[in-house]
């Protein structure tokens, strides 16, 4: 095992950090961060590596992290924490300092991302296996392939755009709206306690399987005019859809399914 600790301490640079990372028999990458933006890209392929930057930072700030990696058999370990953060001077700049660590990583079989606070952001990716948790931050994911993902959050909205060779998508937030267009998956499962849901699909297939639940919250369904079926029951809201939609309340078998309690459910006709 490997074990690299570094403390920093800085004053309004750009760059904090930029390390090589070595992948060699590694096929899962697990990543812990507090109170740290975490951003997971393959944009470079010939190399993997970490930046941690900072943004939007005025020259009035001090700030301490922490920064841990090591390996261990076929896991690559990655933990960063934000141990200090000092303004100075009332600087207004400063009440929008963010850190961000931005892992550029070449392809591997699972990526775990735990985060406590802070956003997390995976772009330009490819992995078979993609587990997030969140306690406070927003989560999304472009123009990425993925085969399974799994995102549980606590407080944050969830965006998904062009998600592309996926199986099955599962999404539980207990605060936090969550919008997903231009995704293939065959399974989408999401649970909200309290958000909307936009969902924008261009084209469905057979074995699409569709199922939305929220307590307290709407519900936006863009499909093309080929999914006529849908499964919808609201408590004490309103259902819309266009005539040819055939809309089943208070149903369960269909293979598209949004249920909420106290919500509107609108289905439309995707462009």
């Amino acid at each position: 095992m490997v074990l690299n600790m570094l403390l920093f301490l800085f004053v309004g640079y750009n760059s904090l950090l930029h390390r090589p990372l070595s992948l060699d028999g590694v096929n899962f990458v697990k990543i812990e961060s507090d109170n740290v933006d975490v951003v997971v890209q393959n944009r470079d392929s010939s190399h993997s590596y970490m930046d941690l930057i900072e943004e939007n930072c005025g020259k009035n700030v001090l700030a301490k992290y922490e920064i841990n990696s090591s390996s261990n058999n076929d896991t690559l370990y990655i933990k960063i924490k934000r141990k200090e953060h000092r303004y100075f001077n009332n600087d207004i700049r400063n009440l929008r300092c963010i850190l961000k660590l931005v892992i550029n990583i070449l392809p591997v079989d699972k990526v775990s991302i735990e985060v406590a606070s802070g956003d997390i952001k995976v772009k330009d990716y490819a992995v078979k296996s993609l587990f997030i948790k969140s306690a406070s931050g927003d989560v999304s994911f472009y123009d990425s392939r993925i085969k399974n993902a799994n995102i549980q959050t606590a407080s944050g909205d969830v965006t998904l755009d062009k998600i592309e060779n996926t199986k099955k998508i599962n999404i539980k937030t207990a605060s936090g709206d969550v919008k997903i267009d231009n995704t293939d998956a065959i399974e989408l499962v999401i649970n909200t306690s309290s958000g909307d849901v936009n969902l924008g699909f261009i084209s469905l297939k057979a074995l699409n399987k569709i199922m939305v639940m929220t307590s307290s919250g709407d519900i936006l369904l863009r499909v093309p005019k080929t999914a006529t079926r849908v499964c919808a029951s609201t408590s004490t809201g309103d259902i819309y859809a266009p005539d040819f939609f055939h809309i089943e309340k208070d149903r369960k078998d269909c293979n598209i399914m949004l249920e909420t309690t106290t919500g509107d459910i609108n289905v439309k006709v995707s462009n």
